[in-house]
């Protein structure tokens, strides 16, 4: 394998520093319990050239990789046979970020990383489409209307948060509008009640002037 200099040694560092070789191996022994295919010792060299990974798209749905080459002889030959896989794993559902491209299994060994990456993706896939083989990473379902059930399931638990939550929202506001009345009602107390005095105030001088004017004439 050529050597990496530069931003590409870096990048390269970066990719094997995250990389866990007992999820290499756990891939392995999957892919080798499914497809029956003997693997060596590496992963990478017994997935570049894209057979085994056509036949594990074929296991697991059947005719999604409608022809491959079971021989490559060179790299265009193994590429068309990595993106026969690809395709058939857009087939399968697999999401696009859990896919890799064919350079991550060239001869630079680009990403390793994403290639496992894409098959824990594909073995949860495989679960939701119905495969009773082996399973590779948590078992989430095992069939498709499961895994619709489990959507919905999820759909109504939101629906019924959204809905508490709205409620709450609704009682904050209406404590809110009540304590808002009351504290005008309170003021408008206060109000009338300082009028009603300053009232009886200003009548009482009133009453006082008027009985002061009268006493010197009486």
């Amino acid at each position: 394998m050529a050597g990496k200099y530069g931003l590409d040694a870096e990048i390269a560092a970066k990719i094997a520093a995250k990389y866990d070789k007992g999820e290499e191996e756990k891939v392995s022994q999957w892919l080798a319990s499914v497809t029956g295919a003997r693997l060596s010792g590496d992963l990478w060299a017994s997935l570049k050239s894209g057979v085994v990974l056509c036949k594990l798209a074929n296991v697991i749905l059947p005719g999604s990789v409608e022809r491959y080459n079971p021989n490559p002889k060179h790299y265009l030959e193994e590429k068309a046979n990595i993106d026969a896989y690809l395709t058939a794993c857009v087939k399968m559902g697999v999401p696009s970020a859990d896919l890799f491209t064919q350079l991550d299994l060239s001869e630079t060994r680009k990403d390793m990383l994403q290639v496992v990456q894409n098959l824990f993706a594909v073995a949860r896939q495989a679960q939701a489409l119905g495969f009773r083989g082996p399973t590779l990473g948590v078992t989430y379902y095992k069939t498709r209307e499961e895994q619709i059930e489990l959507e919905q399931k999820k759909m109504v638990e939101k629906e019924k948060e959204r809905i508490a939550a709205a409620e709450y929202d609704n009682m904050l506001l209406e404590n809110r509008i009540a304590a808002e009345s009351a504290k005008k009602e309170r003021n408008t107390k206060r109000y009338n009640s300082k009028k009603v005095r300053r009232e009886m105030r200003l009548k009482s001088r009133e009453e006082r002037g008027r009985s002061l004017k009268i006493a010197p004439g009486a």
